[in-house]
């Protein structure tokens, strides 16, 4: 925070979910492990939600789907939005063929593990 001061910013106004809790939050990297063994579990479709503009989880799906063989498509006009423009600026790394358009998904079979789809809503 120094360095940043330093090189001219006057002011940081940011946002962090729980912030005012005392204590500690969960690091990242134990909240992707936990949601990696929660993914192999389900057989069939699994629904995740999160924040549109929670990139970092956006991400950590994206990682877990594509470890996995599985696809995944967006639900949600601001989650949509969010994602494509953050795309674009290049903060998302996306494996080739991951994303499937939302009107695709009943063309993968519900029960087949390597076929399931996940979808986000905000």
């Amino acid at each position: 925070m120094t360095e940043i001061g330093e090189s001219g910013v006057f002011a940081l106004i940011s946002d962090s979910t729980e912030a005012e809790k005392p204590g500690y939050n969960t690091p990242e990297n134990v909240i992707e492990s936990h949601m990696y063994d929660a993914f192999t579990k389900v057989k069939g479709r699994l629904i995740v939600s999160c924040y549109a503009s929670n990139f970092i989880r956006i991400q950590q799906v994206l990682n877990i789907a594509s470890k996995l063989n599985r696809k995944v498509s967006f639900l949600g006009r601001s989650l949509e939005s969010s994602f494509n423009i953050a795309r674009k600026m290049g903060y998302f790394d996306i494996p080739k063929d991951l994303l499937i358009p939302i009107n695709e998904v009943e063309n993968y079979p519900k029960k087949r593990s390597d076929y399931n789809c996940y979808w986000y809503a905000r």
